[in-house]
């Protein structure tokens, strides 16, 4: 094998695929500086007929660049980020004999959500399959929970509320 760079060696077959003759290809690569003897294209010239010639070459990938000039049309309009974004509430409970059904709504919840639709429809349920015998609700300080219609529907219907959470954020601990 003659030892040839691989720029000559695509020039020499390149040269010799256009239908130059090999003493044209030698002053072609004469002329760009490089110096091939006449034995070394010939032997690539023959391994091209014979179809033995193989390279390879890694290439990296062509960045093209573009310009585009958009118009108004091809402007998405952006939309308006809320002042308050949506949000979603999760109410739930856990117990020793497991957890409540997940409630999940929006919007506000006041007292009278806070009873028909948590405590009727969704706590109440639960706590007479789970606790048949005996049990002891509780909830935090929150206005809502404490609310006239929850206390009201709380004793009408057995809930045991368990009334010593503290109001306000106190420090529970002693200095």
């Amino acid at each position: 094998m003659v030892r040839t760079s691989h720029l000559t060696k695509l020039d020499i077959v390149r040269l010799y695929r256009n239908s130059y003759t090999i003493r044209d290809i030698r002053a072609a690569l004469n002329s760009k500086g490089y110096k091939v003897a006449r034995q070394v294209i010939d032997y690539w010239v023959q391994q091209y007929r014979l179809g033995k010639f193989t390279d390879e070459i890694t290439c990296p990938p062509k960045k093209k660049k573009t310009m585009k000039t958009l118009t108004r049309a091809d402007v998405q309009p952006s939309l308006p980020k809320p002042k308050h974004p949506i949000k979603v509430h999760v109410w739930a409970g856990i117990s020793k004999r497991g957890t409540t059904p997940i409630l999940i709504f929006d919007g506000i919840m006041n007292g009278q959500f806070f009873t028909y639709n948590i405590l009727r429809d969704t706590f109440l349920s639960y706590v007479r399959r789970k606790f048949p015998d005996q049990h002891r609700f509780h909830m935090d300080n929150d206005p809502k929970h404490r609310s006239k219609v929850s206390k009201d529907f709380m004793t009408s219907n057995g809930i045991n509320l368990w009334d010593v959470w503290p109001s306000g954020q106190r420090r529970l601990e002693s200095d």
